[in-house]
Order: C-alpha cells, then structure tokens, then sequence
C-alpha cells in the first residue's frame, strides 16, 4: 500500500501502468495525460474504475476514491456499476454549455452598461460559439474548443482571442457551479497555446489611410450611395469609433443644435462626449435621422448595422485599412498639418488628456475649441482636385484605375465593374 509518492506522481511521464497497492493505479497515455484507475475482480471479470485525472485528482483523492470502492467491495456492490449509476443520475441535471452561457448572459449583463460590450458577448456566446451549446458542459474538451476556434483564429485573430477568454469563462462556471471537475480545455497558458498557432499580425497599430490621402478616398467614398456609406463618412469627418456612430440615436444632437451627444455607455472610458459637427457631418446627421425612427443609420431591418460592414465598404474600394484607422489619420493630420494644440486633438478623440489633478480641475470639453478643429477636418477631407497626393491610397491589391471626382456618375460605376 501507498507505494507512489507525490514527487515521484509528479515527475512520472514515461507511459504505462504504475500501482499505488490496494487496486490503485495511475495509468500514463501516450499523449502524457495521467489517469488514476481503480482496478478490481468482480466474480471472473477484471473491471476498472476511472477516479479521475492528475493533478486535478490528487494522490490523496485518489487513495480516498481507493479506500471507498474497497468497502464497497466488501460490502457485495460492483464499484463500477455504483459510478455508472451514478453518473446516470446525475447526466440529467448536467446543463449543456449554451445553457450555462445564457444564465451567464443573465446574471451579468445588467451590470454591463456599455450595449456594444453585451452585443459582443452574446454574439460570441450564441453564434460563434454554436458547435459548444448543445454539447453537455462536462463532456466539452480541449479538441472542442479549437474546432469552435479554428474558423477565427487566423482569419480574425481579435475575434478568436476574445471568443477564447469568453470560452474560458463559461467554462469556469461550470466549474464553479460543480458541472466539471477537470481542468478548463479553453485555458491558454500551457494548454492552448501549444495546441493554437500562432496569429499572424497580432501585434501593431490599426492599418490607416496615410492623412495625404484622405480627400482622394473621402472623394471615391462620397459616390457611393446608401447609409453604410454614409456612416463611414460620418464616422470619419467626427474622428468617432465605429460602435459610437453605428448605435447612434435620433435626438442625440443637441446643445446649440450642432453638437452630437454619445452617452457615456457607448463610451470606451464610460463618460459622456460632445462632439461639435461640422456643416458636412451635421448634413449627413439630417438627411439620416428621423423622428419615427430609434437609430440614424440603420440596417434594413431598423436595426443597428453590424461591426463588419463599414469595413466592406472599405474593402470593396480596394483600400487596406480599418474603419478604427481613421481616427489615427485624423490625429496625424491634426498634429503634422496643422498648428492646433496637441490636447485639443486629443480631446476631439476622446482620450485622457493630463494628469488626475488636471483632471479634476478640466470639467469642460472645450467645444467651441474643437468646433473650428472640427470644420478645418471636414474641408481637408473635401479637398481633392482630382490630382493624386504625395502619399498614395494603401491598396489590398492592383485595382482597376481611380475615378476621378469630374467623373460622371455612369463612368464611375462602369469602372467599378
């Protein structure tokens, strides 16, 4: 009895079968996973019992697990049919994992203010996710996960990574509410990141149009009809992030009747932000917002267009960039072409600017400052003459020739085809 040690447990990983005493063993795969089992004679049958997985099971365990399939030995009753019978009880209040999810869902996302934070979370949990709910949340696996991954993981590295860590989550629920007793297959450190490969450009900046070339795209992106189009546009010409003009809501331009409102739940810091539009943003604001109607620039169905489609536009025009770019073109231009004061470009993006003394003394958000910043943005933007800049447009791939602003409408589409 009590042959292992938990030293000599720990360093074993040559595979086979090694015996504790008492009919306990801890049995070593090929793989290097380490099981222990419980090994006993039930009349002229040789049966085996799985007491689980090390280190999730410790020796100790084990050797408990041991000591009770004895005594229930002794006692005439089969240890494995006991632990099937179990296990049969028990399968019913099992949940599956899309079940875990939703309570998940439930139980935290009142807590969440910002809405895109919550969209993002159920469409990872309800559609990316799919293969995983119906699938009982103890049976899930590591091979589960990857495939669940796989789809995302070079394609949309950000999205897997987050899909991933959301993954995990659930996953420790389960745990935590004793739906699982292993260890989490979704973890990274020493699990998945030796079974993932590595994502191609995690690193770096959003890829951005160079600011010379602003007005040359701003003129091939004005031809383009249709409210995706034009939430690009608006985007741009207010140096917004995408999730604060695609959720925006009609009425939220108030103050002198020229500055845009984002409540501070759309807001990545959490705190309200005035944005004063210039005459081109507030145009496209109108002809967009209506009184009858909750979002400006809706999809068809009314609802808020998805995170992906102003960056199809983009890639329709053959331009390598992000929508999320944008906001470094506009503060290049800001500090390169123009004599505005660093904070004040910094203000109009929305981020921190000076120290928590500063801070406590700033409460303002200089509007009519930016206001003038703001125009000076919206005529660079329309300032092409037709004429490439000194920094050409960054292309995905060799594209048909550029139309031209003096372009007919009809040429533009013909060359578009």
């Amino acid at each position: 009895m009590n042959r292992l040690t938990l030293e000599k447990v720990a360093g074993l990983t040559k595979p086979g079968r090694y015996c504790d005493g008492g009919g306990l063993y801890l049995c070593v795969r090929n793989g290097g996973s380490r099981q222990w089992e419980f090994r006993f004679r039930w009349g002229k049958a040789r049966k085996v019992v799985g007491l689980g997985g090390f280190p999730a099971v410790s020796l100790a365990a084990a050797r408990e697990a041991a000591v009770t399939a004895r005594e229930q030995l002794r006692s005439g009753v089969d240890p494995l049919d006991h632990r099937r019978t179990k296990m049969a009880e028990a399968e019913v209040h099992i949940p599956t994992f899309g079940v875990v999810a939703d309570e998940y869902l439930a139980t935290m996302e009142p807590s969440w203010k910002n809405r895109t934070h919550r969209a993002n979370w159920r469409r990872s949990l309800k559609v990316q996710a799919k293969p995983l709910r119906s699938m009982r949340v103890d049976l899930i696996d590591s091979d589960d996960v990857v495939r669940t991954l796989m789809p995302y993981w070079q394609s949309r590295p950000e999205t897997g990574r987050r899909l991933r860590g959301r993954v995990e989550r659930i996953l420790d629920v389960a745990r935590a509410k004793k739906y699982r007793s292993d260890e989490n297959p979704a973890a990274w450190t020493g699990h998945l990141q030796l079974r993932l490969p590595e994502q191609k450009g995690r690193r770096g900046h959003y890829k951005a149009v160079p600011w010379q070339a602003i007005p040359e795209f701003m003129a091939s992106l004005r031809l383009r009809d249709g409210v995706v189009a034009a939430c690009l546009e608006f985007t741009i010409l207010t140096a917004g992030r995408s999730s604060e003009t695609r959720f925006s809501e009609t009425g939220e331009v108030g103050y002198d009747g020229r500055v845009w409102i984002v409540p501070a739940e759309r807001m990545k810091r959490g705190v309200e932000h005035g944005v004063p539009l210039s005459r081109d943003a507030l145009k496209l604001w109108k002809r967009y917002e209506h009184a009858e109607r909750k979002i400006v620039f809706r999809a068809s169905d009314g609802e808020p267009m998805s995170e992906n489609a102003m960056l199809a536009v983009i890639k329709d025009m053959k331009v390598d960039a992000t929508v999320h770019g944008f906001r470094s073109s506009f503060r290049d231009w800001a500090g390169e072409a123009t004599d505005y004061p660093r904070e004040l470009a910094e203000m109009a993006l929305s981020h921190v600017v000076g120290n928590e003394v500063e801070l406590a003394y700033r409460r303002g958000q200089a509007i009519e400052r930016r206001r003038q910043l703001m125009e000076d943005w919206a005529a660079y933007c329309r300032s092409w003459n037709g004429i490439s800049g000194p920094v050409p447009l960054p292309r995905l791939a060799p594209a048909k020739s550029v139309p031209r602003a003096s372009d007919d409408r009809e040429s533009v589409l013909a060359a578009r085809q």
